[in-house]
């Protein structure tokens, strides 16, 4: 087998016609493993590094997922719903260490871990296990399980790193033409004034917390959980495209990030994945798993 590493431009040309080789050859290795498409990943990443490590997952994937899975999300395959799954090998969890886990806390319907795209440490996605496309569509059960654990995270987080925390999703509940088609929630440490950001672009209301996110498939929403706790719902259109890109807003108002570095497809912060994993001790609610 010719690992990516081999690969020259002529090879990529030939096996994954119509890849940009701009991109980086970095994560053809996936493709190669699963005999797919290969996935986005960021640019400039030195597909020679990745040896030893193609080498070392190929022969240890059985024993780290328990099905022998290594998976990029492709046509049809939720990738959260993969990053949710403790039996499936991420590429997330192909940045770590051998033995440490990419989940920050498990509870009985969610997980939560870093996001790609981690531009500052000690930022987090909460996950439901569960296969759905807005907070807002859980159940009351779910929810309150979802609002502990925000609670928590968010004690942790502000503990370790001095900072309050925000908290934002959006809640986009229109299935088609997004990346990420599942429910996340982002927590972060930062200071960026979001809520007001928006203030000055939506008309919002105050809410009661997660359980008082609109339960309606046919409307959508943004939310934001300010660093006081406070939540503040604004609706949104109900279509496919996001007008507006939080993460964008977010890397804009905090005076640490570079702006141009919100997109967790051409940025994705590997070193600052392993230190969110390394300050947030794993913690597993009522011995899930």
């Amino acid at each position: 087998m010719i690992l990516p590493g081999d690969l020259t431009g002529e090879d990529v040309a030939r096996e994954f016609p119509g890849w940009d080789i701009s991109k980086g050859t970095g994560g053809l290795w996936y493709a190669r493993l699963r005999g797919s498409d290969p996935p986005t990943m960021a640019s400039g990443e030195d597909p020679t590094d990745l040896r030893d490590e193609i080498r070392r997952k190929r022969a240890g994937s059985a024993g780290m997922t328990g099905t022998g899975t290594v998976a990029e999300a492709g046509a049809g395959v939720c990738r959260m719903c993969q990053g949710a799954d403790p039996r499936v090998t991420t590429p997330l969890q192909c940045l770590l260490p051998e033995g440490e886990s990419r989940f920050i806390a498990r509870s009985p319907r969610f997980v939560a871990m870093p996001t790609f795209g981690c531009f500052v440490p000690g930022y987090i996605l909460v996950v439901p296990r569960v296969h759905v496309l807005s907070f807002g569509l859980l159940s009351h059960q779910s929810l309150a399980e979802a609002s502990d654990l925000v609670e928590r995270l968010c004690e942790r987080i502000s503990a370790v790193y001095g900072m309050p925390v925000l908290g934002f999703e959006y809640g986009n509940n229109v299935p088609g033409g997004r990346r990420v088609e599942h429910a996340h929630w982002h927590l972060l440490p930062s200071t960026a004034d979001l809520a007001d950001w928006l203030d000055a672009r939506l008309a919002g209301y105050a809410a009661g917390g997660l359980a008082g996110l609109p339960a309606d498939s046919e409307s959508s929403y943004i939310a934001v959980r300010d660093q006081r706790g406070r939540m503040t719902v604004y609706p949104v259109p109900n279509e496919t495209s996001q007008r507006i890109r939080l993460r964008r807003a977010v890397a804009a108002l905090d005076p640490r990030v570079d702006p141009g570095a919100w997109d967790f497809e051409d940025a994705r912060f590997p070193d600052l994945i392993h230190r969110t994993v390394r300050d947030l001790a794993v913690t597993s609610l009522d011995g899930c798993p």
